[in-house]
C-alpha cells in the first residue's frame, strides 16, 4: 500500500528512518501530541543540518529539546513548531509557527514554500504566546464556523427548505461572505454593519 500511495504522490520510500533523513532537508514531525516523544526519540541522533518540523499541538520547542537533551536557549538541532489547521486538506489552511533561534532565513523560506500549496496564510511568530493564540484564531476556528453552519442549515429546515438545499446555500454564503471580507480590506465590523443595513437585519 506504501508504494502505491508513494507512486500516486511522486514520493520514495526508504526503509528506516536513517536512510529517509540522508535525503532530506526538512523532516515533519506529524504525529498527535501524545506520541511525538516516540517520534523524536526513534530520530536520535538528530542531525543540525536538516530542520525538523512539528505540528503537535502543546508540545513546545523547550519540551522537544529536553526529550534530546538539548538547550532550547543554544540549541543545535533546528525545529520548527508549527500550528496546522484542518482546511489544509482542501489547500485552504491557516498556520502559524515558531522557529528555534539557530534556523536561517533560506530555511525558514524553503519551509514557507513547501507549505505554500496547502496554507496561504502562514504567519511567523516571534513568542510561544502568540504560536498558542493561533490555536484559537486559527486552529481550532473551523469547528466554529462548522457550528454557525449547523445553525444557520438547521434554521432554513425550520423554515421549510430541504437539508440540502439549506446547507449548500450557508456553505456558499460563508464562503462569499469570508472572499467579501478578504477583498475588501475591511474591518469587520464595518462589513456587519454595511450588510446588516443591505439586507435590512437589526
Amino acid at each position: 500500500m506504501a508504494m502505491a500511495m508513494a507512486k500516486g504522490l511522486v514520493a520514495s520510500i526508504y526503509p528506516s528512518i536513517g536512510e529517509l533523513t540522508d535525503n532530506s532537508d526538512i523532516v515533519f514531525w506529524c504525529t498527535k501530541p501524545k506520541d511525538l516523544k516516540t517520534a523524536v526519540t526513534s530520530d536520535m541522533p538528530l542531525r543540525s543540518d536538516i530542520v525538523y518540523v512539528s505540528i503537535a499541538a502543546g508540545i513546545s520547542l523547550t519540551q522537544i529539546y529536553s526529550w534530546i537533551g538539548e538547550d532550547s536557549n543554544e540549541p543545535e538541532t533546528k525545529i520548527i513548531q508549527m500550528m496546522p489547521n484542518t482546511p489544509c486538506l482542501v489547500g485552504q489552511g491557516a498556520a502559524g509557527f515558531i522557529t528555534s533561534e539557530n534556523i536561517s532565513e533560506a530555511e525558514v523560506e524553503l519551509f514557507k514554500r513547501l507549505m505554500k500549496s496547502s496554507f496561504p496564510v502562514l504567519e511567523r511568530m516571534k513568542t510561544i504566546k502568540e504560536l498558542d493564540a493561533t490555536t484559537g484564531v486559527a486552529g481550532s476556528c473551523p469547528a466554529y464556523i462548522f457550528m454557525v453552519a449547523e445553525a444557520i442549515a438547521e434554521a432554513g429546515v425550520k423554515q421549510g427548505l430541504t437539508w440540502d438545499q439549506s446547507l449548500r446555500l450557508t456553505v456558499q454564503t460563508i464562503k462569499g461572505a469570508a472572499m467579501l471580507l478578504e477583498q475588501s480590506h475591511e474591518h469587520p465590523a464595518v462589513a456587519k454593519v454595511r450588510y446588516e443595513h443591505a439586507h435590512s437585519i437589526f
